[in-house]
């Protein structure tokens, strides 16, 4: 261990039985860069202590007057006695009749290097130390610090050799900035205390905040050598708006890495492209930037003349190869570096670092410039964020989780991003022809605005959008207006492929903006503002189902008369409470029990579901449960379900509908409009178990169900949907232990306007409805990895090492799906295997579908041969993960998010972010303890971020 300097006047006039001030200890970190830190301290008179750290102790000086970054300052620094290294740490109240009395708080921390003659060494301590010994000796300092206020170069001049007076000043360079004052922020870096706050909190005095701003104390900050890694992407998902989250705006620009390695500048572009000569400036800049090696990630942009982001404008230099035209575009096309992270700093790999202490780091090692800056990181509400960033002209939000770790190459749910989007209406002047699959149809349409004097003026080609049903309605929609003459007041980019047609149609176009030619960036066809029904706009915000298919409402109070339930035997429980149905419902053409009217909807009801676990814990075997305009009998609470295992008790028919009250919030959701298939076990997994998908009894009247045409069965089948929390304890109450659904809904949605909502009367009929079009690909993970205790012929049972070989090929499979730019959820089984779901706007029936699943499954395959198998004979599966996709069926269905399984200990199938995945063992949940419902529901919004299939298969 390295000698520390003795402290002997430190010790001797302070007595630690009365301040929280650190005693001397034994000993002290050596690793990293040298660390400074400035007191803001109230004693008999305020003043800043700077103190540098040497040889395990921080050399200090008193400045009155305090740092400055204006040059032209020279302000008095009185040498005083050395601190020891710990007290770098310290903030507090110093006791009143102690030497220094008063609080004290840390107004900045980081680190620094000696720089006489621009020589630093952020990563070489010992020669750091070497430096600054010779330069205290020779009685002028001049150091490099990177804190969060204090930033750039600062010299320190002893002027009265014979008394403890020297002077501090602040070097020219990018930091120096006389017209800012730097001490108007007075509050602690660590504590965000200011001294009256901190005077008022005297218990907050102690050594708390060691470390700050070194990469060597970062948690998790680990020595490694600098190497450029693939950039970390966000996922287009719901924002979230929890703690523990915090927002950046969406910059327009070019996502870069930069790699800074003693003074040598490297920029590479998201696609690993070496661009440092495209932006000679800006290099020359970041080789100014306080390091000795780095990675940063973030974007370049440049600005239009209102000061926003512009993509418009770096579109016009990024693709220039000429060292001329690269000269002119510095002078003309200025860009700004603007850095969201940091993956490596000094030899320290961050990469497992919280974004937290990243983004800390960051803020000190970045020195600001006009070519150089840091992201502002917004803590507030992620709607207000979304709206500040907004009307500052920026694309949108990335919301990011803060104690998140840096996943290179990988598209996370721990950044989350948000994009705003323009809306207008246009007038249609003519199409381009198609190619490929769109080649005896249309391009894109060209669209313009008509102006106040009645000239069309061009807007730019709208070529997606459109599903592969819409693209023959658009054409036949298109055909009769076309015309020989353009309408536009100007020629058009398109004119010679070109068909014109006279401007009576308009569409709905949503777009990133409009460019200084007038022309849209990114427009997407929403539909047209006249026209058939199928191809109208929807106005506003995407519907979130078909107004003639809405939720009955089930508030208004019962009126007494019974209706045949079922207990877990299948047989008949009387006084099952019913409601004559209100004035205005009917049965769709659906056959749904739904209301007539969206005038008429009420909100569903709000249940408390405290009371309804007190409920169900009374030592009765039966019961009525009584909800918010609901009763339900139930019989047999403590049958055993699932018997005891070696660690866990029995579970009981009162366990489940309690796990059912807990998780409906989360579940009910992904059951929603779904038709369900029933798994039974009137007697508890052991004993025997039914599959039931239809219902011919008169259901609750809190139950809805839906008449679709049974496929094999020549007639319509009535099948049942869970739609509240009373029905899903009703499937609990009938021993339907695992809750399965499909992957299509009942209802239309945005996505869905094109479809029907009939499935009952033919198969014709049920292939052009909802029910044929699901939400999702599916992707089954099975694997055939035995555990080694089977019986002979016995399917394989649930393993650890199964597990593990599972999840990676579900990793490769999100690496494949990632490069397709598809975004997926998953999920655990709860038994063997794991669940993928790539939510997907409604374009396609099942068997395209199905083909797509299949496609993406044979390149995985190719990829992972030696763990994953397509074979369907079983035998010949062994070992392997068999991929499934056939699943992706109408007349299939899965054990949905959150529902629990037939397998010993109760597990359940749990939905995680794709970063957690793996750790936690599908057989070590259980509905006993569902731990997965006190966190936000990572399947929140699925239905909000579908894929459009269609345009990433080219269809």
């Amino acid at each position: 261990m390295p000698a520390r300097r003795p402290l002997k006047e430190y010790e001797a006039k302070r007595d630690f039985a009365s301040t929280a001030e650190p005693a001397p200890g034994g000993e002290f970190s050596s690793d990293g860069p040298l660390r400074f830190m400035v007191h803001k301290h109230t004693a008999t008179n305020l003043h800043y202590d700077l103190r540098l750290e040497l040889d395990g102790v921080l050399l200090s000086w008193a400045i009155p007057k305090g740092p400055s970054a204006d040059t032209t300052q020279r302000r008095l620094a009185m040498h005083v006695e050395d601190h020891p290294l710990e007290y770098a740490g310290f903030e507090g109240v110093i006791p009143k009749g102690e030497y220094g009395g008063g609080p004290s708080l840390i107004w900045d921390a980081g680190t620094f290097s000696p720089d006489e003659g621009g020589k630093t060494y952020f990563d070489d301590r010992a020669g750091a130390e070497a430096e600054l010994r010779q330069e205290l000796a020779n009685g002028k300092i001049s150091v490099l610090l990177r804190g969060k206020k204090l930033k750039g170069s600062y010299a320190l001049i002893h002027t009265k050799k014979a008394t403890k007076e020297w002077l501090i000043l602040k070097h020219r360079d990018d930091a120096a900035n006389p017209a800012r004052d730097i001490l108007d922020d007075g509050f602690s870096v660590a504590s965000k205390h200011d001294t009256e706050s901190l005077r008022a909190h005297p218990e907050d005095s102690g050594t708390k905040y060691g470390g700050l701003g070194s990469p060597a104390s970062v948690e998790r900050a680990v020595p490694g050598k600098l190497a450029f890694v693939e950039p970390m992407l966000a996922m287009r998902a719901a924002v979230p708006t929890l703690d523990g989250w915090s927002y950046e705006p969406k910059l327009d620009g070019i996502r870069a890495l930069v790699a800074l390695d003693h003074g040598k500048v490297t920029i590479r572009s998201r696609g690993n492209r070496d661009i440092t000569f495209a932006y000679p400036a800006l290099a020359e800049a970041l080789k100014r930037q306080p390091v000795a090696t780095a990675l940063l990630d973030g974007e370049i942009v440049a600005v239009n003349e209102q000061g926003r982001p512009s993509f418009e404008r770096i579109q016009q230099r990024m693709n220039l190869q000429d060292p001329g035209l690269i000269a002119e575009a510095d002078r003309d096309v200025p860009v700004v570096f603007y850095a969201f992270d940091i993956v490596h700093l000094d030899g320290f790999d961050l990469r497992a670092a919280s974004l937290h202490d990243r983004r800390e780091m960051l803020s000190r090692v970045v020195l600001p410039s006009p070519y150089v800056s840091q992201v502002v990181t917004l803590e507030m509400d992620a709607e207000a964020a979304f709206q500040a960033c907004v009307s500052a002209g920026f694309e949108g939000i990335v919301a990011k989780r803060n104690g998140s770790r840096y996943e290179p190459g990988k598209r996370s749910g721990a950044w989350v991003k948000r994009r705003a989007q323009n809306r207008d209406t246009f007038v249609v002047g003519g199409f381009t022809r198609g190619t490929g699959s769109r080649e005896s149809s249309f391009g894109g349409l060209l669209i313009g605005t008509r102006e106040a004097d009645g000239r069309l003026v061009y807007g730019g080609r709208v070529g997606s959008g459109f599903t592969g049903r819409e693209i023959d309605q658009v054409m036949a929609l298109l055909e009769p207006h076309i015309t020989k003459e353009s309408p536009f007041s100007a020629i058009v980019p398109d004119a010679k492929l070109a068909t014109w047609v006279r401007p009576e149609l308009s569409v709905e176009v949503e777009f990133l903006e409009v460019t200084s030619v007038g022309v849209l960036r990114a427009p997407v066809f929403k539909g047209f503002v006249d026209g058939p029904p199928e191809l109208r706009a929807i106005p506003g915000e995407d519907l979130e189902e078909d107004a003639s298919v809405v939720i009955h409402d089930t508030r208004h109070a019962s009126t007494g008369m019974d209706a045949p339930g079922n207990d877990d035997s299948g047989e008949p429980v009387a006084g099952v409470q019913a409601e004559t149905p209100r004035a205005g419902t009917k049965r769709t053409s659906a056959n749904t029990s739904r209301a007539e009217s969206p005038a008429a909807v009420l909100p569903e009801p709000v249940d408390d579901h405290a009371d309804l676990l007190d409920q169900l814990s009374a030592a009765r075997q039966r019961l009525t449960i009584h909800g918010t305009g609901w009763e339900l009998p139930v019989t047999n609470l403590d049958k055993e379900l699932w018997p005891a295992t070696s660690h866990r008790r029995a579970v009981t028919k009162r366990d489940l509908l309690k796990y059912a009250v807990q998780c409906s919030g989360h579940a009910l959701p992904h059951l929603r409009d779904r038709p369900l298939t029933l798994l039974r076990f009137p007697n508890g997994i052991t004993g025997k178990k039914f599959y039931q998908r239809h219902w011919a009894d008169t259901p609750p009247a809190f139950l809805e169900t839906v008449l679709v045409w049974g496929e094999g069965e020549s007639e319509d089948r009535r099948f049942l949907l869970c739609n509240n929390l009373p029905s899903l304890l009703w499937f609990c109450q009938i021993a339907d232990i695992e809750w399965h659904a499909t992957l299509s809904r009942v209802v239309k949605g945005a996505d869905g306007q094109h479809l029907t909502t009939d499935f009952a009367g033919s198969l014709a009929t049920l292939e052009q409805s909802t029910l044929n079009h699901p939400d999702f690909v599916l992707f089954d993970l099975d694997p055939y990895i035995f555990a080694g205790h089977e019986a002979k012929g016995a399917e394989p049972e649930p393993s650890r090492k199964s597990f593990e070989v599972t999840c990676a090929v579900a990793f490769g499979l999100k690496e494949l799906l990632d490069s397709l730019g598809l975004v997926s959820f998953v999920k655990t089984s709860g038994a063997t295997g794991i669940h993928i779901y790539v939510p997907v706007l409604r374009q396609m029936d099942y068997s395209i579908v199905r083909a797509a699943a299949t496609t993406i499954y044979s390149e995985l395959f190719a990829r992972r041969p030696q763990d994953a198998t397509m074979e369907w004979q079983s035998s010949k599966r062994t070992g392997k993960v068999f991929l499934d996709a056939n699943q992706n069926a109408r007349q299939k269905s899965l054990a949905a998010a959150y529902s629990p399984r037939a397998k010993p200990g109760a597990p359940v199938s749990v939905p995680y972010a794709w970063e957690d995945l793996g750790s936690v063992y599908p057989g070590d949940t259980s509905l006993l303890d569902p731990w997965w419902l006190d966190r936000p529901d990572p399947w929140a919004g699925i239905l909000d971020q579908k894929n459009d299939l269609a345009r990433i298969l080219g269809l």
